[in-house]
């Protein structure tokens, strides 16, 4: 696995033997290095560095979360697009394939959300991410 050898691992570790795995332990050391009270701007660079340094050794997508906050890269492997939901929503959200339905229904008057998805999913207008970029969203809203 080329990713080993070229990223030193010393606080976190893959359980299994994906590329996956492996590359969201090569962020959490970055995110670890620049520590728990970095501001926003340092953790967005931070990110996004490191996922460009990633990508290079084939495609990556990723949403991560740090429970307030989510962050989603897109390295331009396959497509990627993001909505923003707001009240009044213009359509309902169903998901379904075999063995599972989801519906995602008008919210509270104050409830605002983002989804992301391969491809859009309803008739709004989706915003298609740009390669090699991180973007940041909080509460419902892409920020920076």
């Amino acid at each position: 696995m080329m990713l080993k050898r070229n990223f030193e691992l010393t606080k976190y570790y893959p359980d299994g033997q994906t590329d996956s795995e492996l590359a969201f332990c090569i962020i959490l050391e970055e995110l670890k290095k620049i520590g728990r009270n970095a501001t926003n701007n340092k953790k967005i660079s931070t990110i996004e560095d490191i996922a460009n340094k990633l990508s290079e050794y084939g495609g990556l997508n990723f949403l991560l979360s740090d429970g307030d906050s989510l962050f989603a890269y897109h390295s331009g492997y396959n497509s990627l697009y993001y909505v923003e939901r707001k009240p009044p929503h213009q359509s309902m959200i169903v998901a379904k394939d075999r063995d599972l339905r989801i519906s995602i229904l008008d919210k509270p008057e104050n409830e605002r959300a983002v989804i992301i998805a391969t491809v859009p999913l309803t008739k709004e207008k989706w915003t298609r991410f740009k390669p090699r970029k991180l973007y940041f969203f909080e509460k419902g809203k892409k920020e920076l």
